[in-house]
């Protein structure tokens, strides 16, 4: 299929951005493999991500989860890993993202339902909407729980 002109404009100006480290980028998924995934980030390097940088969750398994085709949004870790490839986490920055997203909510005087799984020295861990977890400091903790109705 034939690139047309605004293909050709979109991959110019794409050429001309700046990545660094801590900006969270999109890109999609290329490869997967047990050492982790391959991203291509329309960028002059392909992204990886390290499979213990893709998820913190215990028994993860990247190749069930993760496809060829896929969105993933990363955190730049560096700039170049060595191999010449942009070294990625996509952990670091569903915890950005989480913690953003959690701000909203709370600025926005949403009640959100939490499942306390326990509590621990300094504060409680809580899931929210299931894929994320949470943990506050006791201190911060309480006006955490003012937007969260914990069951």
């Amino acid at each position: 299929m034939a690139e047309s002109m605004k293909d050709f404009e979109r991959e110019l100006e794409a050429s001309f951005k700046r990545i660094d480290e801590g900006d969270i980028i999109s890109g999609t998924v290329v490869s997967v493999d047990e050492s982790g995934v391959v991203l291509d980030l329309k960028f002059y390097a392909e992204g990886f991500i390290p499979v213990e940088e893709f998820s913190r969750v215990p028994g993860f398994n990247i190749k069930e989860a993760v496809q060829p085709g896929d969105e993933v949004q990363a955190m730049v870790l560096r700039r170049d890993d060595g191999q010449g490839n942009i070294l990625l986490s996509r952990a670091d920055a569903a915890d950005v993202l989480a913690w953003d997203r959690l701000k909203e909510l709370q600025d926005s005087g949403e009640v959100l339902d939490v499942v306390v799984k326990g509590i621990v020295n300094g504060g409680a861990i809580a899931l929210l909407r299931v894929s994320v977890v949470l943990f506050r400091h006791p201190g911060l903790l309480w006006s955490l729980l003012r937007t969260l109705r914990c069951f």
